[in-house]
């Protein structure tokens, strides 16, 4: 095999790469598994009540106190995302930083500008939060992309000399 079928090989599967937590250390990998699943149980109790809220008959002292209890993931989600920063390599952190920095600032430009367009309008909340999540997702990608990009590549060199 040539080296430049195995580096068109390798940016093949470094989209995907970037998914499946390639060229992170175990450590950072159960860190990020653990924030992941706290994240989508807040969310899923969050999704949830609000289902409930909309389309059944449940009374809604039961619905708030759904909402409330979402809390405890949600707390546990940020506690985790903490530790996963104070835990992590330079790179993983300084690719976290640099994501949390592009979702808040698309979150602040975004809903600034919704909220002078439609000052009355319910869609502020959605208008900030949206871009936040959007922008925050795309940069964690593609640092991931570069981070299994930039295994691979050492992977390869290593193989080299043997």
């Amino acid at each position: 095999m040539t080296k430049e079928d195995g580096s068109r090989k390798a940016g093949r599967t470094s989209w995907f790469s970037a998914l499946k937590w390639q060229g992170m250390r175990e450590t950072d990998r159960a860190n990020e598994k653990r924030v992941n699943s706290f994240a989508f149980a807040w969310m899923g109790l969050l999704v949830g009540a609000n289902l409930m809220r909309q389309f059944t008959q449940v009374p809604e002292p039961f619905v708030l106190a759904l909402l409330l209890a979402s809390t405890i993931p949600g707390a546990l989600f940020v506690k985790a995302y903490l530790k996963m920063l104070r835990e992590a390599d330079e790179m993983l952190r300084q690719m976290q930083y640099e994501a949390l920095a592009v979702g808040f600032g698309a979150g602040v430009v975004c809903g600034m500008t919704a909220m002078f367009l439609f000052p009355q309008s319910p869609i502020l909340g959605f208008a900030t939060l949206m871009p936040m999540v959007i922008g925050f997702t795309i940069r964690v990608i593609l640092a991931g992309r570069k981070i299994a990009l930039e295994s691979s590549s050492t992977e390869e060199n290593d193989g080299v000399g043997k």
